[in-house]
């Protein structure tokens, strides 16, 4: 997966994973797939950011963590 100029590498995924920049976490369901992430956690800029990826990848999905400041 590529963010901008960042790489990010991920290895034998089986099946899908979630990756948690905010909690530098990986896992799949209740499984955690911290081992796979060959790289750091993608971090997403202010504004556009371009995401591609290579390899067997079907499906990306970028979930935001919105926060309110009061």
């Amino acid at each position: 997966i590529f963010i901008n100029s960042q790489a990010i590498v991920l290895q034998a995924i089986p099946g899908s994973i979630v990756l948690d920049s905010e909690m530098q976490s990986a896992y799949s369901g209740t499984t955690p797939l911290n081992n796979l992430l060959r790289s750091n956690f993608p971090i997403l800029e202010p504004g556009q950011n371009d995401i591609s990826w290579a390899g067997a990848i079907t499906q990306l999905e970028v979930i935001p963590k919105w926060r309110a400041l009061l």
